[in-house]
């Protein structure tokens, strides 16, 4: 009853937070209801996925229903039950209703639109208002001052993005895809846990209490077994928070959160073992280098957090100016380590040497930097500046749910046609439903990342090739296999192929040899050599009979946007076509 009581009267001193959570909610998930509505009974269950990667991640909590717990190849029928590279830690809370209640997957992953971006808001808010709030007479402006930190967070993460954002307002682009924190699973889970984690260490900070660094232990847990870019993150904050502790002689604090960092890695001991298992694959230097990682020791500066800092200095010079113990306050340290965090996880690697995929990093360094400037402005301009900071807060809210409203709608109406033209996909998603379990399809389709991706998404089947390939312990040999496949099918033969290269440069290099640091510009010599020697390898395959190369792997169906082409057809005895929607062809193969 304490309990009960003690909810509801937090709630009530919270209520506008929460009213805000409601709202971010609302915009969040509104596409996906409002697409629903208008489409009616044309609607076949294919909903608005328009985040980055959100199909994968659907496809990889689809696995877990449909029996392969451990995730190891979301695409691949052959990989799926080895050891992962990447566990599918918090992929399976999004599977639990299913597997529990018998709720629709895709019914979670709606809801979830709503639910997790008003609890990182709310994340966000209690953060935020810890640090701020110190005076009871001016409690109400530290909440106006949190709520402001959740809606930049939230709705105005593009903010930095200002080219991007200056296109937008002049009319140059229009935004494709619906805000970050709609993707389902990274990154939205990693924030929510980081922010949990930095308000339990704040309180672990200034209190003893068991439940916070219970609470943070078991946040840094989930961080380390699901999203290296949160943890990291979560590690370097506690480590600064550590040494100017113990230069403090406060050895309390930095008992308790060594206790957090022991907590944390025990809970997360399956993982850390799961990798090192992972490890020992003779395929894990080519999966690791899909995912991003690479050798270097140059270093990276981030505009935006040079700026902050540069930013966060002068106020904090001021500050001095005016009262000179001011900086000297834990606030002040914690806001500036939040920075910090972020330029030492950029450049960690002019040490270690190694480096994954830091562009993954501003999801967590954003928001960390937005709630250090929030909260130096509320410490020094707050007190001295009441009208201009609160004309800043004003500005910043408003501007928040402009941008953030302004890129749901626009991307909602930008990809309408396009997935309401997709529940068209309904037919052979019925068919391949009925099929057996874990049947293979192989997609001949216009666009190289869209069927291929629906298979493993809304189907209890494995797609022969995919573009999703980041992860999977399998031989490279697999990667060229299936691209040569799907050459073949488009009806690419040796002696055209010098000219489908030239035309299609970038697509070759994408999928035959798929390593993401390539993407950032940085030299690929093992591409170079593959690319002189793809001609001859082209030759090779196409002298074999192509049902024999098919065979290669597992194959039990042929799916086609449109027809199969007659040259393909004679290459492929026994085609037998088994369902048509005058769309979408499905053939068997022997």
């Amino acid at each position: 009853m304490n309990i009960t009581r003690k909810a509801f009267q937090t709630l009530k001193e919270h209520r506008y937070a929460a009213l805000v959570a409601v709202f971010i909610g609302l915009v969040m998930v509104g596409p996906q209801f409002a697409f629903r509505w208008s489409l009616g009974a044309a609607y076949n269950g294919v909903y608005m996925f328009a985040t980055p990667n959100e199909n994968a991640y659907v496809g990889i909590m689809h696995e877990i229903i449909d029996g392969h717990p451990l995730v190891a190849s979301m695409p691949f029928f052959e990989y799926k039950d080895q050891i992962p590279l990447l566990p599918a830690t918090i992929a399976w809370l999004y599977a639990l209703p299913t597997l529990l209640l018998g709720v629709s997957l895709y019914s979670t992953v709606i809801v979830s639109k709503f639910i997790f971006p008003a609890i990182l808001f709310l994340s966000v808010y209690a953060f935020v208002y810890l640090l701020c709030s110190g005076e009871a007479s001016l409690k109400a402006q530290a909440k106006w001052c949190a709520i402001v930190g959740g809606l930049l967070v939230v709705l105005g993460f593009d903010f930095v993005d200002y080219r991007s954002l200056a296109q937008v307002l002049s009319g140059q682009i229009v935004r494709q895809g619906f805000l970050i924190w709609g993707r389902p699973i990274n990154p939205i889970s990693g924030a929510i846990f980081l922010f949990i984690f930095v308000a339990c260490i704040w309180k672990l900070w200034q209190t003893h209490s068991k439940k916070y660094f219970i609470t943070a232990g078991v946040m840094l847990a989930l961080m380390m077994a699901s999203y290296v870019f949160s943890w990291t993150l979560a590690v370097v904050i506690t480590g600064l928070i550590i040494i100017l502790n113990m230069c403090r002689k406060n050895f309390r604090v930095t008992r308790d959160l060594m206790l957090v960092l022991l907590i944390g890695s025990v809970l997360s001991l399956p993982y850390w073992i799961n990798v090192i298992r992972a490890s020992q694959s003779p395929w894990y230097e080519d999966a690791s280098k899909r995912i991003g990682f690479f050798y270097t020791h140059t270093p990276h500066l981030n505009k935006f957090l040079i700026v902050a800092l540069l930013l966060f200095g002068a106020l904090s010079a001021y500050s001095f100016y005016k009262e000179s113990h001011q900086i000297d306050k834990d606030w002040w340290w914690f806001s500036f380590f939040l920075i910090i965090s972020g330029l030492v996880a950029y450049n960690q690697q002019i040490i270690t040497g190694r480096e994954i995929w830091y562009y993954h990093y501003v999801f967590y360094t954003i928001p960390f930097t937005y709630s250090a400037l929030l909260i130096i402005l509320w410490h020094v301009i707050q007190p001295l500046f009441p009208r201009l900071w609160l004309a800043i807060m004003v500005i910043l809210a408003m501007s928040s749910i402009a941008v953030g409203v302004g890129t749901q709608y626009q991307a909602y109406h930008a990809r309408y046609q396009e997935f309401a033209n997709r529940q068209n996909y309904r037919g052979f998603i019925n068919f391949f439903n009925d099929a057996p379990k874990d049947c293979v399809v192989l997609v001949k389709e216009k666009n190289i990342n869209e069927l291929s991706n629906i298979i493993p998404m809304f189907t209890h089947c494995n797609t022969y090739f995919s573009p999703e390939v980041e992860g999977v312990l399998m031989p490279p040999e697999r990667i060229q296999h299936n691209y040569m496949t799907i050459l073949r099918l488009r009806g690419v033969m040796p002696t055209t192929l010098n000219d489908y290269i030239q035309s299609n440069k970038e697509e070759v290099a994408l999928r035959l040899q798929f390593e993401l640091y390539r993407t950032a510009g940085q030299p690929d010599q093992k591409l170079n050599d593959l690319l002189l020697q793809f001609p001859k390898m082209y030759a090779n395959f196409y002298q074999v009979p192509f049902a024999n190369e098919l065979h290669t792997y597992k194959i039990d169906y042929i799916l086609s946007e449109d027809d199969l082409a007659a040259n393909v057809k004679s290459q492929l005895p026994g085609l037998t076509l088994v369902f048509s929607d005058g769309r979408y062809y499905v053939y068997t193969i022997q």
